[in-house]
């Protein structure tokens, strides 16, 4: 039975990338993948791979390892999200978020006055942010709304293809939602600690 969606992967607490092994129930170790230590994983409009250090660095993933020289300088980062429209935020160490405008950061300050550990925007382009205490919102006009995801404190919230969320607990467990809550579902992780996870949707 398929568990998990095609393209989705994980970036685990000591910084490496694992894939679903549905068939054994768990997850593939990548290892650190071009010998980085990884926070968080984001998809461009265009299929490349953005990967966010744990020193706050970008790089793009390609042939050989992760390189920097077309990457989004200038801030030391938690995560990055790109919006359906093709607007790239970033999330700040300080939780803040940024705009990459005119090749530099433009910051928004703190958006409703929440300290944010990651941004998430859904295909219909509604903008999620998880605060500093797990809280999940929905971004509404000028503010943080109920966002309707709740029963867990997260670190981390995705979307995959059809709309559906996934999400990291703070104790490092995986859930999916069920359209009610979060269903667990450790029994499938292989004993890994997640801190991220990410879908990347297939392009041509």
């Amino acid at each position: 039975m398929t568990i998990f969606p095609s393209n989705l992967c994980g970036v685990g607490r000591d910084g490496n990338v694992g894939v679903p092994a549905t068939m054994f129930d768990t997850w593939a170790n990548l290892g650190n993948l071009g010998g980085w230590t990884l926070r968080s994983l984001a998809s461009a409009p265009n299929g490349w791979i953005y990967g966010v250090g744990t020193a706050g660095n970008v790089g793009i993933w390609g042939t050989g390892g992760w390189q920097t020289r077309d990457a989004p300088q200038g801030w030391a980062l938690k995560s990055m999200a790109w919006g359906p429209d093709g607007t790239l935020y970033g999330v700040g160490m300080d939780g803040n978020v940024g705009i990459w405008r005119n090749n530099q950061w433009q910051d928004q300050g703190n958006l409703g006055g929440w300290t944010l550990k990651m941004l998430a925007l859904d295909s219909l382009g509604r903008k999620y942010g998880v605060g500093t205490e797990g809280n999940i919102g929905r971004w509404v006009d000028t503010q943080w709304v109920d966002s309707g995801y709740d029963g867990w404190t997260v670190d981390c919230l995705a979307f995959d293809s059809s709309g559906r969320a996934w999400c990291v607990g703070t104790q490092g467990n995986v859930g999916g939602w069920n359209g009610t809550g979060w269903y667990d579902l450790g029994r499938y992780m292989g004993g890994w600690d997640m801190a991220w996870i990410h879908y990347a949707p297939i392009t041509e």
